[in-house]
Parts: structure tokens; sequence; C-alpha cells
């Protein structure tokens, strides 16, 4: 199966939510990092964070999905968290 680049993504969070995104629709994919990241820490600023790559044959299918996600508008303070999130999971220690 080929698979070809469908986005470019910007920042790790991105990535991670997309990745999670596609996984839960069991659509195939790879994440094809950028390698400059790795040699340079100074890139992080200046270069995408890497390329989200599918099969043609899932390429509708995974656009569709990378759209929902990324126009998710983000939780309203009382809003219950969706299934299987916890909460502890989004708590942070206060910095004294």
């Amino acid at each position: 199966m080929e698979y070809r680049e469908l986005l470019t993504v910007e920042d790790k969070f991105e990535a991670d939510v997309i990745v999670e995104a596609l996984e839960k629709e069991c659509i195939p994919f790879k994440l094809s990092p950028n390698e400059e990241l790795t040699l340079e820490p100074v890139f992080h600023l200046q270069r995408p964070y890497g390329s989200i790559l599918v099969p043609d044959s899932f390429r509708d299918q995974a656009l569709e999905v990378i759209e929902a996600v990324l126009k998710a508008p983000p939780l309203a303070e009382n809003e219950p968290l969706p299934e299987g999130l916890e909460a502890d999971a989004l708590a942070t220690d206060p910095v004294d």
C-alpha cells in the first residue's frame, strides 16, 4: 500500500490530536516527522513538525476526520469531558 502526504502538521500537539482521531476511525496512516527537528532544536520554531501520510483509498475519509477534529470548538468550562477522557489527565499541578 502506497502512502502519500495528506497534510503538514505544525506542532506535536496538532499531530497527536490528528493521530488519535485517525486511529479511532481505523484509518491507516504514517506520521513522518521533520528530520531537521531532531538535528537542531532551533528549527522547532521555524519548521513544521511533520507530515501525515495516508493511502489514496483512505484520502477522503481521512480529510473528513481531520477537518472535523481541527474545527471542533474547545470544551466550555462546565461542559462534560468526552467519554474515555478523565479529568485527572487534564489536571496540572499549580506552580508555587
